[in-house]
């Protein structure tokens, strides 16, 4: 251990003697090496949600009034009467169900994409790839404007453009919204930087705008304030007097951002706007469910940040839920410990550890996922840098072992198995899109104006998104793929009358797959006897037991040998379609398998 404690070298200035030709240098190999990641992405194509977006600015949704300019406000009271079916509302959708978002600095950039490019999928992908090369810029301005070495702001801009949470948002157009969002959320803490070191009306209007336009790229981008404020107060004397509390909070940059901040949240609840969703909570609509969210995002983000495991695995597979939290219960605490012991506590860790906190907080309104954690990445690979950093000047004794040991993990899992995992993680996620996307493309449809009834999907984004997705890759503004479950089951279809069936799952019960829970707002199932119109037939519920649905009867208005109708279900392989049996009787349908394991 050097003579001088991790205490006393806190804050320490920049180390200048690493200010040469060869740091810009390698921080450009660093950015390069960062976008070749992902250039695999430009052969992707559309898939799900991109092909909802897609169907709206081509006009190809005349049943309903969605506009170009919000391309995430999925309000389904826009639907047309008559069309209750139309594009994206399955027949179970509960009545106060709600997924409005208010993006349209995103839904711009599509916008725009579109009128460059028309439906040429690889111009969209280069868009994001030159967002994301802005915002490893912003990154390395950034860290290298704190009082860190510039070894250590290396290492941390290395350790987060290589990071395998980057693979969703930077791969899928319709992910473009967080890059974005974490975009103006530098841009705001580099205005609020300048304007501490040179106020002025130009740096204060800059930082007003980045963060205006960080909350209109996502949601989450309301943290751009906080997170503001945050290097306010401990990064903030680095160009000018001490940051204290009292000053911070009498600066005009506080009451401007926080003013803006307020009046951007109100006028969203104000709007409307928002999520009512088992899946998706907001905070003035369910903040129990939302504390819950918390406590989970909070251990598995960091468990995800510091060893690299992928929080996605506890919503795919459940089971593996409880065993992830037990071990970010032990893996933690003890790399914060360890991280303690080495490099000390400073206001760049404040700051550090505050921005992993609020961007994981930020983002607990949807499923725990590893697409979520681009922006605490940030703060995570600072706080790793330093670690880094501090662990080359350490001698090599027994007693640093555990030091050395994390140092090391966060190298392979940072350095080494980051940049593997993200081309991998994104190329099984484009080889799954691109399956189902292909299986629509196929689809035995006669003509625009059948109707394809879904028993069995191959996924329930495909089933949900099957219509978008249809008429896009054949350029029509008719034919409708309806589900009637968004999951895979092993089925009896039984058909009542000429115009009925019964529909009785012999597996997971429905409406219970993960994609199907996004339409529901109420934990308990449907009661018996509960009907829905859905426009196209009637559901009502005939049977349920303790683990939910059990049947349910479908009415429709002609025929099911009516040539307007093509029943399908997912074979394993492809979209077939069945001919429905003969009145009185019923069909057994086998469960497909899952394109892997866990696929929602």
């Amino acid at each position: 251990m050097p003579t001088s404690s991790p205490a006393a070298a806190r804050d320490r200035p920049p180390d200048n003697t690493y200010s040469s030709r060869r740091l810009p240098l390698a921080a450009l190999g660093v950015g390069l090496v960062a976008i070749f990641l992902h250039l695999a992405s430009l052969g992707w194509g559309f898939f799900w949600d991109d092909f909802f977006h897609q169907a709206v600015l081509r006009d190809l949704v005349p049943e309903a009034d969605f506009h170009k300019w919000s391309l995430f406000d999925f309000d389904l009271s826009r639907t047309a009467p008559g069309h209750t079916h139309a594009i994206f509302r399955p027949w179970w959708t509960d009545g106060d169900f709600k997924a409005r978002f208010f993006r349209p600095v995103t839904s711009l950039t599509l916008w725009l994409d579109h009128v460059l490019f028309g439906d040429w999928a690889p111009g969209y992908h280069v868009t994001n790839l030159l967002i994301f090369a802005l915002v490893v810029v912003a990154a390395w301005r950034l860290y290298r404007a704190l009082p860190i070495s510039p070894r250590a702001a290396l290492f941390a801009l290395a350790l987060f453009a290589w990071d395998d949470v980057h693979a969703v948002p930077v791969g899928w157009v319709a992910n473009r919204n967080s890059i974005l969002a974490l975009l103006f959320t530098l841009l705001t803490v580099h205005a609020a930087r300048r304007y501490l070191a040179h106020p002025s009306p130009v740096w204060l209007a800059g930082a007003v705008m980045a963060q205006v336009l960080a909350f209109g790229s996502k949601e989450s981008g309301i943290v751009a304030f906080p997170l503001a404020f945050a290097y306010m107060m401990c990064c903030g004397d680095v160009h000018g007097p001490a940051a204290t509390p009292q000053r911070v909070a009498r600066s005009p940059l506080t009451w401007m951002l926080g003013a803006a901040a307020l009046l951007m949240l109100v006028g969203y609840i104000a709007g409307g706007y928002g999520a009512r969703s088992l899946m998706y909570v907001s905070p003035w609509d369910d903040p129990l469910a939302l504390l819950l969210r918390v406590l989970t995002m909070l251990p598995l983000g960091l468990l995800s940040l510091v060893l690299g495991v992928p929080p996605d695995l506890a919503v795919l597979q459940p089971w593996i839920g409880p065993a992830m939290l037990a071990a970010a219960g032990v893996i933690v605490p003890l790399a914060a410990w360890t991280w303690l012991k080495v490099v000390g506590w400073s206001r760049v860790a404040t700051f550090a550890s505050a921005w992993v906190v609020l961007s994981l907080i930020v983002e607990v309104g949807g499923d725990v996922s590893n697409r979520l954690l681009g922006s605490a990445s940030f703060g995570a690979a600072l706080l790793l840098g330093l670690l880094l950093d501090r662990v080359l000047e350490l001698p090599r004794r027994w007693r640093h072992t555990p030091a050395f040991a994390l140092a090391s993990l966060v190298f392979l899992t940072g350095g080494v198995l980051g940049p593997g995992l993200a081309p991998f993680l994104a190329g099984g996620l484009a080889r799954f899109a691109a399956g189902d996307r292909e299986v629509v493309r196929s689809l035995p449809l006669a003509d625009e104006s059948t109707v394809g009834v879904l028993l069995n999907a191959r996924s329930g984004l495909q089933a949900i998104l099957g219509t978008a997705t249809w008429r896009c890759l054949h350029d029509a503004d008719r034919g409708l793929l309806v589900p009637l479950t968004a999951g895979r089951r092993e089925l009896t279809w039984l058909r009542d009358s000429e115009t009925t069936m019964v529909l009785t799952s012999r597996s997971v019960p429905l409406l219970e797959a993960h994609l199907e829970r996004l339409f529901r707002t109420r934990r308990a199932a449907p009661s018996v006897g509960a009907r829905y119109d859905a426009g196209l037939f009637e559901a009502e519920v005939l049977s349920a037991d303790d683990a939910g649905l059990r049947s349910v009867r479908f009415r429709f208005p002609f025929s099911l040998d009516d040539q307007r109708y093509r029943f399908l279900s997912y074979d394993g392989e492809t979209i077939v379609q069945l001919t429905p049996p003969a009145v009185g009787r019923s069909l057994e349908i086998s469960e497909p398998p899952a394109p892997f394991p866990g696929a929602p």
